[in-house]
């Protein structure tokens, strides 16, 4: 049925991404994924508000702060991880802080009260609990600064879509170092936009990036 061609499309999405991802860098343009939506039949979508964003990550900040995201799970001691003595800790994550930080920002996101409780309620479902209770990180922080100095993520999620056997596998890393001081961003120079990652499975035919099409109202319209 047409379920079964749905997913069968999405195992075959999966898999294509994951052949053509490895080891490259993915450049995200929200203007492109803009355009992206509107080739996909969306009728009215909107590049992110900077301003928007902002006010998002001051509110999750100040959720996070009376509602820490980890939960200690194991004190692992002291280790030397990128040249920084540290504290090495397993940490899982807070359901509480979970369902804090979806409640504070959904209605930032035009979000009602009635899609915060159906998200609360998502996440009271046994089979998300099993998975937060089974999700775990490792994080170094510096002795002397209190500083985070590197987290890792291991992921492991076993037969996805309908493919026995079809697993996504690795880690997840974020080393940090220099906290307040100024950085500098080199911009890779081999990378592979989302265009170039969905590219098979777009429609036939693309709308152009920028292209503006006449409105309703106007002479020659489509």
């Amino acid at each position: 049925g047409d379920a079964a061609k749905d997913q069968q499309q999405t195992d075959a999405i999966l898999g294509a991404v994951k052949g053509i991802i490895g080891g490259k860098w993915i450049k995200i343009d929200p203007q492109e994924l803009v355009a992206l939506a509107s080739q996909f039949g969306a009728k009215s979508v909107q590049a992110p508000d900077p301003a928007l964003m902002t006010r998002i990550q001051e509110k999750v900040q100040s959720v996070l702060a009376t509602h820490p995201i980890f939960l200690l799970r194991q004190d692992l001691g002291t280790a030397t991880m990128d040249g920084v003595r540290s504290y090495h800790y397993r940490v899982g994550l807070s359901q509480d802080a979970l369902v804090a930080v979806i409640t504070e920002i959904a209605p930032l996101l035009g979000g009602k009260a009635t899609d915060a409780a159906e998200i609360q309620a998502a996440l009271a479902d046994p089979k998300i609990q099993d998975f937060l209770a089974k999700t775990s990180a490792d994080v170094w922080i510096g002795k002397n600064s209190g500083d985070f100095v590197a987290v890792t993520i291991p992921v492991q999620i076993s037969d996805i879509g309908t493919v026995p056997g079809n697993n996504l596998s690795g880690i997840i890393e974020f080393h940090m170092k220099d906290w307040g001081k100024p950085v500098t961003v080199e911009v890779p120079t081999e990378v592979k936009t989302i265009t170039e990652l969905l590219g098979a499975f777009l429609p036939a035919t693309p709308t152009p990036l920028g292209k503006e099409y006449p409105r309703d109202n106007d002479a020659g319209a489509p």
